[in-house]
């Protein structure tokens, strides 16, 4: 996806997502299918700090290390 529509589709995500009282955490994963089945992914979250810390445990059974990297 060029870089302009993934901007306009998470910042129409984020606005639907936040008007019907939604919090939103863009969270990619870094890795392949042998890393993912081992639970040793990198993930790297911007959004909602609150939001990120409430998925921490799920992180961290999914991956190595998270990585929150602002709004």
């Amino acid at each position: 996806m060029h870089a302009v529509h993934a901007k306009l589709t998470r910042d129409t995500l984020l606005q639907v997502i936040v008007s019907r009282g939604g919090r939103f955490l863009e969270a990619p994963v870094s890795g392949n299918q042998q890393l993912s089945n081992d639970g040793m992914l990198v993930i790297l979250a911007a959004g909602d700090r609150g939001l990120y810390e409430d998925c921490s445990s799920c992180f961290q059974a999914m991956g190595k290390t998270s990585f929150f990297l602002g709004n």
